[in-house]
């Protein structure tokens, strides 16, 4: 598994899934990266702030998310929870994203 800070190297980005985890000060993306004519599957880890400005700049471009029916909880112990969003399932078209709209500053990449 490899981490690598985010640059500008690919054009867009496709947000298929977004996890939160209890006690955990990062979100999750789970997307497909597009570079050119090619395209692989990522994770992005963001902080919550950076999901905060995520979440803004989904409902400025009509992904409006409505937390108390879309988010999901899946418990994994007594104590710890995972939640997520399933993107695909959430809106009527795919969460497509051009590069400028993720806080970059902070982002990681798992390929």
């Amino acid at each position: 598994m490899k981490t690598r800070a985010l640059n500008n190297r690919f054009d867009k980005v496709c947000v298929e899934r977004i996890q939160l985890e209890d006690n955990s000060s990062n979100a999750m993306l789970s997307c497909t990266i597009f570079e050119g004519d090619e395209s692989y599957s990522s994770d992005i880890f963001i902080n919550h702030s950076s999901l905060n400005a995520l979440l803004c700049e989904l409902s400025v471009r009509g992904f409006d998310l409505d937390l108390d029916k879309q988010l999901v909880e899946m418990p994994i112990s007594e104590d710890e929870s995972v939640y997520f969003i399933d993107c695909s399932s959430a809106f009527d078209s795919p969460v497509v994203l051009p590069v400028y709209a993720l806080p970059e500053q902070v982002v990681m990449l798992r390929a």
